[in-house]
């Protein structure tokens, strides 16, 4: 085979890849009477398929999908455990998001209930990611209600959520006054970035 010959077999194999030959994750088979996946749960997962989702980082593609299921809500009864370390809806089963998204539900129309801890940071993470609020200061007010009334209920969220908060005032440049309340409750380090943070908003 000459040179003229693999260059016409190389173009005919790019086009077959771009015409015939799709990346197209494999869907596992649905049980027989299982209830489908309502819409908006199969558009966020849509966004982790094909080749666009390699390009994603892990914490990209979860703000993209938490866009797309901001407003939804569900009633699907799911009781068992849910055990996830740093859980993003991809690292849940198809029953377990929706289990969680029936718990989200009832948490933001006032019913707190004691949840999993998987389910309870990945409120928080979508509270970070100003996901279901209107901007930075209600977020900011979201995440002390959760901390105060959540943490009543489980305190393995709070080692975390206290450290995250001092990070969200600064990160989006909130009023550093609403952590002078708790002082002693913060390390040398976060002190002094809310000390960086005074500083800088008292520039003009």
């Amino acid at each position: 085979m000459d040179l003229t010959d693999t260059n016409r077999v190389k173009r005919a194999m790019e086009w077959f890849k771009r015409t015939v030959f799709q990346d197209e994750a494999v869907q596992p088979r649905r049980q027989e009477g299982e209830e489908p996946l309502p819409a908006p749960i199969r558009a966020a997962r849509s966004l982790a398929e094909g080749t666009f989702a390699y390009r994603q980082s892990r914490e990209s593609l979860f703000v993209m999908q938490a866009k797309v299921l901001a407003n939804y809500e569900d009633d699907y009864v799911y009781d068992e455990p849910v055990l996830h370390y740093y859980p993003t809806y991809q690292s849940l089963t198809d029953p377990e998001l929706r289990g969680y998204f029936s718990w989200r539900t009832r948490l933001r129309r006032g019913d707190v209930q004691k949840t999993s801890l998987s389910y309870a940071f990945l409120y928080i993470y979508e509270l970070l990611n100003q996901i279901g609020v209107t901007d930075p200061v209600d977020g900011y007010q979201k995440l002390k209600n959760f901390q105060s009334v959540y943490g009543g209920l489980d305190g393995g969220i709070l080692p975390h959520l206290n450290r995250w908060l001092v990070d969200y005032v600064i990160y989006y440049g909130l009023d550093p006054a609403l952590l002078e309340r708790s002082p002693f409750e913060l390390s040398g380090g976060q002190k002094r970035r809310v000390a960086v943070a005074g500083v800088m908003a008292m520039k003009p």
